[in-house]
């Protein structure tokens, strides 16, 4: 394995060849050489030159005869650098990976500027028991050759202007990681785009780098299908509304800041084609992206995404799934000062925290109390019902039936029944193996009747606002009644309430409705939802909330409980 050294200012520095005598050990380079053609050369064969320039040997390790001298192309050696006086370096990062064998490594000074009128391709033959690294490091007087840990410094540079793109590893390379660079596709209205990877199983890691597309035009950042990319402490910048980002295969995202400087786009993430997308993102910094914009907007593919510990405002459209089969996952993601959150979307509803219709006892982060504001969309089914992430609970007693529990609430006029809302629980059932079993709370087949739930008179009146009289309500608003503690009241008929309280809220029962003045409210009807089961090993109970009951609305509690 070797190391080979790239900087497009220790190649300027090079002497450019002139007309002479020279002496072994001499290096100039090609006084005007076509863009990729850019090489250095050491006198091998002393002597004088020729009037002219000779026609110069591009190959690795070739030959050039110049009248009395014979230069041996020698670019990018390390025999041939020093601390502060790189004398033989490439001039572009794609001529130093087109020289690498499996297992090579490139380093680009961190004062690297390489700028190009034409796309650039980045390539590497490295795969996973050797792969290729190009790094950015210092190459002043107190570095080292070869570099040390303490001469990494992020700052060299690779650039496209007008519409050409920049693409990494998209020539069946295999395994490629760089460090401390950024690309820079295109500039003033032209349309460029990033690509990286070209599936096939090739993988690619970009450490603290940024990516920017510089054309106001259009253009994206593009992974392809069967290929792994991560990207690690980093940065991406746009200047067009119309920018976005392409996954497909698998990505990784970790501490990556997204549109703060820059034009944000109006939305980030989407897979294009009838492939596969699957997306991770952890400690992210999506900030910049406001009302009207959206993170996840996935056409024409399959496709996940997992946001964890990341910033997200609050106004933002965080997915819009339409009909494709994705899916959005949000865990510990929220606006600034939001400690914890869980939400879920994909085609058939979606899931989001509630921090005031909650269940008194039930579920907080530890400051806050939540339910779950569990939405299913037009699609969903009992055959094909939205499934509300899993919540887990401990079980130790074997062999005797327990019953797992969530509950409820819901802004209707009768209990729900079994086939709009209910559990399923995976438990340890036998004995002989951890292979998980499985309880329903839902009916047997769908052609059955789904059946009542069991009523509830457990408290979620605990953070809601208190009513009020002469006051306007919206439809949705949400009151309670100290003549009627523990029930809450959805406003079903908008208006202004009256100006003292209806003797009807004291009397009301779940389901109940009572007109306020210009107003209507009804109590809601609070359920349980269960499932039992008998474990044959002690361990982990799974608790799956599904709702087949298309465009309904319930609130459940994640904190469950077996008894």
């Amino acid at each position: 394995m070797s190391n080979l050294y790239c900087s497009s200012v220790a190649y300027a520095a090079v002497a450019a060849w002139a007309q002479g005598t020279y002496t072994v050990g001499q290096i100039v380079r090609p006084s005007n050489p076509a863009v990729g053609n850019e090489r250095c050369y050491r006198c091998t064969g002393p002597g004088t030159t020729g009037a002219s320039e000779p026609t110069w040997a591009t190959g690795k390790g070739s030959a050039t005869t110049d009248s009395g001298v014979t230069w041996t192309e020698v670019t990018g050696q390390e025999a041939y650098q020093a601390p502060g006086a790189w004398a033989a370096p490439h001039a572009r990062i794609a001529n130093m990976t087109a020289w690498m064998a499996a297992g090579d490594v490139g380093y680009c000074s961190n004062d690297h500027a390489e700028t190009q009128a034409s796309a650039i391709s980045i390539n590497t033959p490295g795969g996973l028991s050797a792969p290729n690294y190009i790094e950015s490091v210092r190459r002043d007087g107190s570095s080292h050759i070869p570099p040390q840990g303490s001469d990494y410094q992020a700052g060299a540079t690779v650039s496209t202007t007008g519409g050409n793109n920049i693409s990494i590893a998209t020539g069946g390379s295999g395994l490629i990681s760089t460090r401390g660079i950024a690309f820079t596709a295109g500039s003033g209205t032209g349309s460029a785009s990033i690509n990286i990877g070209s599936g096939g199983g090739s993988q690619q890691t970009l450490r603290n780098f940024t990516l920017t597309l510089g054309g106001s035009g259009g253009g994206s950042i593009t992974t392809q299908n069967a290929n792994l990319a991560r990207f690690l402490d980093g940065a991406v910048v746009f200047t067009s509304a119309s920018h976005s980002i392409g996954c497909l295969g698998r990505t990784k995202w970790k501490n990556v800041a997204f549109a703060l400087t820059g034009t944000v786009p109006t939305w980030l993430f989407g897979s294009f084609g009838y492939n596969t997308a699957i997306m991770d993102f952890e400690a992210c910094d999506f900030s910049a992206f406001v009302s009207g914009k959206t993170l996840f907007f996935p056409q024409v593919s399959a496709a996940v995404a997992t946001f964890k510990d990341c910033i997200v405002d609050a106004g933002v459209t965080k997915a819009t799934t339409g009909t494709y089969p994705v899916e959005a996952i949000f865990v510990r993601t929220a606006a600034t000062g939001v400690t914890y959150t869980e939400e879920r979307y994909d085609p058939f509803g979606s899931q989001v925290d509630e921090t005031v219709i909650v269940h008194t006892g039930g579920a907080s982060d530890g400051t806050t109390a939540k339910s779950r504001n569990i939405t299913a969309g037009v699609n969903a089914t009992w055959n094909a019902p939205f499934e509300a992430l899993p919540v887990a609970t401990w079980n130790a007693a074997t062999g005797a039936a327990k019953t797992a529990t969530l509950e409820g609430i819901y802004n209707g006029a009768a209990l729900p029944t079994n086939d709009q809302i209910w559990i399923d629980v995976e438990y340890l059932g036998s004995s002989a193996s951890p292979r998980g079993s499985y309880a329903s709370g839902t009916k047997a087949t769908r052609i059955d009747a789904g059946a009542a739930l069991p009523a509830s008179t457990e408290a979620w009146d605990s953070l809601a606002a208190a009513r009020a009289n002469s006051t306007t309500y919206a439809l949705g608003a949400v009151i309670k009644l100290a003549s009627n503690p523990g029930r809450i009241f959805f406003c079903t008929g908008q208006g202004q309430s009256a100006a003292s309280e209806p003797a009807g809220y004291a009397s009301a029962v779940d389901g109940g409705s009572v007109t306020d003045g210009g107003a209507t409210f009804r109590a809601g009807v609070r359920f349980k939802l269960q499932a039992s089961f008998t474990a044959a090993l002690a361990g982990p109970v799974t608790i799956y909330p599904k709702v087949g009951k298309a465009s309904a609305t319930f609130y459940v509690d994640p904190k469950p409980t077996v008894a």
